[in-house]
């Protein structure tokens, strides 16, 4: 219960206690998870009330939403809520075109964006970034943040293949294509948030994927065709081989884990165990992160540049960062064997 606590899987754990252990779980435990259930089941009632409020001020200004997340889930359960599914944020998707309207419509729902964002530099970094500064209202506890790509690579899962493909649900609201929501979760644990570089896997984004995977209508064959034509099958390999080991999932042999997703597994779950190792692949990935330099590549984008000119620039802005990741290298390997070292001899002490 203490690991589910941290992945906010509360709600989940409780939604499978009732239904395959009814009888096999202490009271008290059983008592625990029905309360996070039902108060989960509360906020997520008031964030679809919120949401239909959203789409009918969009629907007014000829703007639909696309529902993201969680979110999706929650438009498509009307009546259990999605309950198992905990939020932090309403996060929904417009088209590129209608973006520069939504301020304005946000604030007259009674939504305001943070302080330091009418700042110079902080207006800067919102017009450059795939979703609008996070909006919060009054004291709920939550906040919205609307996207117009899914994230610093937008061409991952474009914006106007998941507006052409969508499913309208209520006035100015729509729903992703099952399989376009699955490959979002994808690319939103693997690649924005780096997990397969940073040898992460968050237990909730491993089991909200496996949620998608199983679903009757998410079309597996269009999914892995899409992975591969964007170069993403190593990611979807690593994620389906978390699933297999930790839910033992059985999927379609066109899933069937590769060798190398599986020993990719084994590396994460090493490091999970390892407080030293977790250390290491955190830094590694933030030294790789500058490599990247995905809000240059994102704001290249947003300006319509070539393939010469990103290239250009990329090389220009790499060559600016190379000696911080060059410190931050050495810090690395330093700072790295110190711990290493400590932790093998704790060890032995144990």
């Amino acid at each position: 219960m203490r690991l589910a606590a941290q992945e906010h899987l509360l709600p989940a754990l409780s939604q499978a206690v009732a239904r395959q252990f009814p009888a096999d779980i202490p009271k008290a435990p059983r008592a625990v998870l029905a309360i996070e259930y039902a108060a989960n089941e509360r906020r997520n009632r008031l964030i679809r009330d919120l949401l239909l409020e959203l789409g009918s001020a969009a629907h007014r200004r000829g703007i639909e939403l696309v529902a993201l997340k969680g979110c999706q889930w929650l438009l498509e359960d009307d009546k259990a809520l999605a309950a198992w599914r905990w939020m932090l944020d309403i996060d929904v998707l417009v088209e590129p075109a209608n973006y520069d309207a939504v301020p304005a419509m946000l604030a007259q729902l009674g939504w305001a964006a943070p302080a330091d964002r009418n700042q110079l530099f902080g207006r800067r970094r919102a017009r450059d970034h795939y979703h609008l500064p996070p909006h919060t209202r009054g004291n709920l506890p939550l906040f919205i943040e609307v996207h117009r790509h899914i994230g610093w690579r937008p061409n991952l899962l474009p914006t106007e293949l998941i507006f052409a493909q969508r499913r309208t649900i209520a006035p100015g609201l729509a729903v992703a294509e099952p399989w376009h929501a699955a490959f979002h979760s994808l690319v939103h644990w693997q690649v924005q948030h780096g997990g397969l570089r940073r040898l992460q896997a968050p237990l909730r984004n491993v089991f909200e994927l496996v949620r998608y995977l199983e679903r009757d209508d998410v079309d597996l064959n269009r999914l892995i065709a899409h992975a591969e034509a964007v170069g993403l099958r190593r990611e979807l390999d690593a994620a389906v081989a978390f699933a297999v080991e930790l839910f033992d999932v059985r999927f379609p042999a066109s899933l069937v884990p590769v060798a190398a997703a599986r020993r990719h597994v084994a590396r994460c779950l090493a490091i999970r165990r390892s407080p030293a190792l977790a250390w290491i692949a955190r830094e590694r990935g933030r030294i790789l992160a500058m490599w990247d330099c995905k809000r240059t590549t994102y704001r290249l984008f947003l300006r319509g540049a070539g393939p010469e000119r990103t290239a250009a620039a990329l090389l220009a802005q790499r060559l600016i960062r190379l000696p911080l990741m060059l410190l931050s290298g050495l810090y690395l390997v330093v700072v790295g064997s110190a711990k290493l070292a400590y932790e093998k001899a704790h060890a032995r002490v144990s």
